[in-house]
């Protein structure tokens, strides 16, 4: 589990884990491990929040260990029932393609 979360306004720092409760709050990448590397069924998958409108989303983990997807506009005023296109989450054999078509197909 490789997480990027936003520390401060304009930086993100790089984490590693090994279960969604190891997710730190405002992540906006999360690259996941989904079957040993070097078995015959090496598989991954990426989840990269989205801006959509006026919302913006980033994972996190919850109290229970569960990941999280937590949608904001930053203002009270703004509310929604129905969002399109709040997160990817893509899967390959791949990890570096995997992250390279990822970030080249929510550009």
């Amino acid at each position: 589990l490789l997480t990027c979360s936003r520390q401060k306004l304009w930086w993100m720092n790089p984490s590693w884990g090994s279960s969604a409760s190891d997710i730190p709050a405002e992540s906006q990448f999360v690259l996941l491990q989904l079957h040993e590397a070097g078995s015959k069924d090496e598989e991954y998958a990426i989840i990269l929040p989205l801006v959509s409108g006026d919302f913006r989303t980033c994972l996190t983990s919850s109290a229970d260990g569960r990941l999280r997807l937590r949608v904001e506009s930053g203002d009270e005023a703004t509310v929604t029932d129905k969002l399109e296109n709040a997160v990817f989450i893509a899967s390959g054999s791949d990890p570096f393609a995997l992250t390279q078509q990822s970030f080249a197909a929510v550009a």
